[in-house]
């Protein structure tokens, strides 16, 4: 959906962003195709995430969103649109506009202060805070990635359970271990 970012992490795997995002028309294009190809479908997932933050065009998950629901109710079918958020844009309004569109969607924060400051531009304190007033938390989850630094995944697990729901855990795309 956007190939620009408001972080540059030191893993990133996307270290070359154009800064494009795609259009409300392109998006549709593409829905409409994904609907009509597989039309056996028993339910779609339509995830947001990709090459950068999806934050930065809040309007246009707006559009998707509610593109969605329509189709949903036009071929009976459910369609979950989600995606995953480095979390600093996640302001109280933006959660609960998230919420109202019941849109699911991670937050990226990386096991432990230490770590996540190191590898994502110090934002450890800013995503907590962001993700502490979230009102509805069943519909966001943490998003770790595992990189070669080493901090302990029980002491990680504690702590975020603080404030996730659910927890996810995926090694870093831009490294082989």
């Amino acid at each position: 959906m956007a190939d620009s970012c408001n972080l540059n992490c030191t893993y990133c795997f996307n270290k070359n962003k154009s800064g494009e995002m795609l259009s409300k028309e392109e998006v549709f294009d593409f829905l409409n195709t994904m609907f009509d190809t597989f039309k056996d479908g028993k339910k779609y997932y339509v995830d947001l995430s990709g090459k950068g933050e999806p934050l930065l065009n809040l309007p246009l998950i707006e559009d998707i969103s509610n593109y969605c629901a329509k189709k949903e109710k036009e071929i009976g079918k459910d369609i979950v649109v989600r995606f995953v958020t480095n979390g600093v844009l996640l302001t109280k309004n933006v959660s609960d506009k998230l919420h109202e569109l019941k849109i699911l969607y991670g937050v990226s924060i990386d096991g432990v202060k230490k770590v996540h400051d190191e590898l994502r531009n110090k934002t450890y304190d800013l995503v907590k805070e962001n993700v502490n007033q979230i009102a509805h938390k069943e519909f966001v989850g943490a998003a770790c990635t595992l990189t070669n630094e080493v901090f302990s995944l029980k002491e990680s697990l504690v702590e975020l359970a603080k404030h996730f729901k659910t927890i996810s855990y995926k090694f870093d795309r831009s490294k082989s271990f």
